[in-house]
């Protein structure tokens, strides 16, 4: 379920796509970062940057943007949290 913010974020998403996409991650870079700090592997911290991830992130969810457009039955947050989850993973191999 989407809220109103969400939905025109999503707008956004559909018009100006890598741009808002760009926008979007800056809108949650914190809450991003935070997870990203959470969830790196100690063993990788001191080698991997929060911030190199984030944009792995970027990377990420540019290729997935017109498969989430498609449905975006799920806030825009809760799909880049996500695609962090994801990274983490690549990362971690």
């Amino acid at each position: 379920m989407t809220t109103e913010s969400d939905d025109l974020r999503i707008a956004e998403l559909r018009e100006h796509g890598e741009q808002a996409l760009a926008d979007a991650i800056s809108c949650y870079q914190d809450r991003l970062l935070r997870i990203i700090d959470l969830r790196l592997a100690p063993q990788l911290s001191g080698r991997v940057d929060a911030a190199d991830v984030l944009q792995e992130v970027f990377l990420e969810a540019r290729k997935r943007l017109p498969r989430f457009l498609r449905d975006a039955s799920v806030p825009v947050f809760v799909w880049l949290r996500g695609v962090v989850l994801d990274t983490l993973v690549h990362v971690h191999r």
